[in-house]
This record gives C-alpha cells, sequence and structure tokens, in this order.
C-alpha cells in the first residue's frame, strides 16, 4: 500500500521504440527500495525506471522511496541528482538532469542514480514534454554512456507512466 509495489514498477525493455512496460522481476511483498535496487541493477533493461503510488499512498511517501534507493547503496545523493517536481518545475532543469543522465559514463558518473521525485506534481503539458524529451534523448544519444534513471510518482498512473509504456508517435 505505498510507492512501488512491484506491479506499479516499470523499468524499459532496450525495444525502447515499441515502449512496452514491463513488470519488475522483484516479487511483489518486497519494498519499494528492494524492488528499486533490484530493478537497478538489471543491465538487460533500458536504466530507466518508473515508480508509482498506490492510491491510498501516504503522503510524503515519495521522498522516502527515493531516499532508501540511495541509502540501500550505502550513500547519499549528490548534488544534481534528483529534481524534486512542483508545479513551477523548469523545464531546463528537467533537461539538465536528463543530460547528466545520458551523458553520465562520459563524466565518471556511471555509478549516479538520477531521481525525477514527484513527477505527477508538474501540469500536465509538462509531464507530457518531459516524456518527449526523455523519448527524443533515448533516440538521440543511446543509452551506452546512460547511468540510471528513476522517475517517481506520488500518484497512480501519471501522465509520463503512460507516455513511456505506450506505443506512441508525436505529432508535430
Amino acid at each position: 500500500a505505498g510507492v512501488g509495489k512491484a506491479s506499479d514498477m516499470v523499468g524499459l525493455t532496450p525495444e525502447m521504440m515499441s515502449l512496452q512496460g514491463q513488470e519488475s522481476q522483484a516479487g511483489a511483498s518486497k519494498s519499494a527500495a528492494n524492488s528499486a535496487v533490484e530493478a537497478i541493477d538489471d543491465k538487460q533493461r533500458v536504466p530507466v525506471w518508473v515508480v508509482t503510488a498506490s492510491a491510498n499512498a501516504p503522503h510524503g511517501e515519495t521522498l522516502d522511496t527515493a531516499l532508501s534507493v540511495y541509502v540501500r547503496r550505502r550513500r547519499l545523493p549528490e548534488p544534481g541528482e534528483m529534481v524534486f517536481c512542483h508545479p513551477l518545475t523548469s523545464r531546463e532543469e528537467l533537461e539538465l538532469l536528463l543530460r547528466r543522465f545520458f551523458q553520465a559514463k562520459q563524466h565518471n558518473r556511471e555509478a549516479s542514480i538520477f531521481s525525477v521525485v514527484d513527477v505527477d506534481k508538474l501540469p500536465y503539458t509538462e509531464q507530457v514534454e518531459f516524456t518527449w524529451k526523455l523519448k527524443h534523448f533515448i533516440l538521440h544519444f543511446g543509452v551506452e554512456s546512460a547511468s540510471r534513471l528513476l522517475i517517481i510518482s506520488g500518484t497512480p498512473g501519471p501522465v509520463s507512466y503512460t507516455h513511456l509504456t505506450l506505443p506512441t508517435k508525436r505529432i508535430v
């Protein structure tokens, strides 16, 4: 009943063009932190994971989930690894985090876990733009130099989750 039960966690497969969501291979009884750490260590997937809250998740559960992923790795997040979203979060702030994520290995940050927390607090248009930017960067940069990206939503089924797990095309 909190954030990130296994059935709500999606790691994107290397066949990103089809963008089909995959369930975490972690057991449903494990905590969100255990599931996230195990899934993040899976090298067979595109290194992007989406964790969503259950309908009755307590307030603040997204912060606990985000920090628990770092604590389980016996470290705290470094500056620039996390963005806590709110209605006024800029596109530039999110794009900078994505660029750090995609170029992590080039800057000796392959062990980094970049996190976008409370993505559901972004306005609808910003959630859509963030998702399209992520897809564009995957196609443009590939994931060979990427680290890991964790997207956490405080509500079930945010726009980012829907757009990342369903086949879609952008019409310009």
